[in-house]
């Protein structure tokens, strides 16, 4: 057994199944460098035995949320972690007098920034640090997630108009034949899946509700518009393979960032000599 799934199997105190262990091949340089520091699944108060053990412990906390399918919680520990980790830093090289003047609240971006300042950050750490305040942001603030999937879902709307797509019968047709192409057991599961009164529902509340994209920040819902944008498009040019059909999971998209956000940690946590 490698050394990645010997610490996954640590890591889980449940029954192990093949997604479990194809979250983890995806992570397992993480895996790896984790295993290197002890690890307790009952005794927990032995896993801090030093303040750099609260950014591990958050990390081991992003890294089972992930491999569960817990994605927005990984996303969240994912950000805990570094937030330690800069903290754990901060508090050898401040003085008593800097910490009581900290402007509170301090909160994760004042934390970067404060880090940037003092910490002699790498600038390719800086970076990363930043690339994770929004990923957090995307999620923490619902419109800027909610929003960029509504306003990508519209514009996919004007294509199936322009398309003839809205048509019962169209659809019906169109189904048909695309599933004609498909080996037999997924074009089962998609037969059995969906109707084609599901596509002209589905039409019809995207047209109905609001993107909301006047609450949320610009920049991050351009961003994630453009990252649905491309996943959508590559659907039906992927149609053949293996995982055509977990790309219509609505959890699909939370995984691919909650991978980002775990490489993204490891990435800063490497770099200030946390892990």
């Amino acid at each position: 057994m490698e050394k990645w799934e010997e610490y996954l199997r640590q890591l889980l105190p449940l029954p192990i199944n093949e997604l479990h262990l194809d979250r983890g091949k995806r992570i397992r340089n993480l895996l790896d460098n984790l295993s290197n520091y002890p690890y307790d699944s009952k005794k927990k108060f032995k896993n801090i035995r030093e303040n750099a053990d609260f950014a591990r412990e958050e990390l081991r906390g992003a890294v089972q949320r992930f491999l569960i399918g817990n994605f927005l919680d990984s996303i969240i520990f994912s950000c805990f972690s570094v937030e330690f980790g800069l903290l754990v830093k901060l508090d050898l090289v401040l003085t008593d007098e800097e910490k009581r003047n900290v402007k509170k609240p301090f909160t994760f971006g004042k934390i970067i920034k404060k880090s940037c300042d003092y910490l002699s950050l790498d600038s390719s750490v800086e970076k990363a640090a930043y690339e994770l305040l929004d990923i957090r942001n995307a999620h923490i603030h619902g419109s800027n997630f909610i929003g960029a999937l509504i306003q990508s879902y519209k514009g996919f709307n004007k294509l199936f108009e322009k398309s003839g797509l809205i048509d019962i019968n169209v659809i019906t047709q169109g189904l048909e034949e695309i599933t004609k192409l498909l080996p037999q057991d997924i074009r089962i599961s998609i037969l059995e899946k969906y109707e084609p009164i599901d596509f002209i529902e589905a039409y019809n509340a995207i047209q109905s509700i609001s993107s909301f994209e006047w609450a949320a920040n610009k920049r991050i819902l351009y961003a994630m518009k453009k990252e649905v944008d491309n996943i959508i498009t590559d659907i039906p040019l992927n149609i053949m393979q293996e995982d055509f059909l977990a790309k219509f999971n609505p959890d699909y998209f939370l995984e691919k960032r909650a991978k980002r956000a775990l490489n993204v940690a490891e990435k800063i946590l490497k770099g200030i000599d946390i892990i």
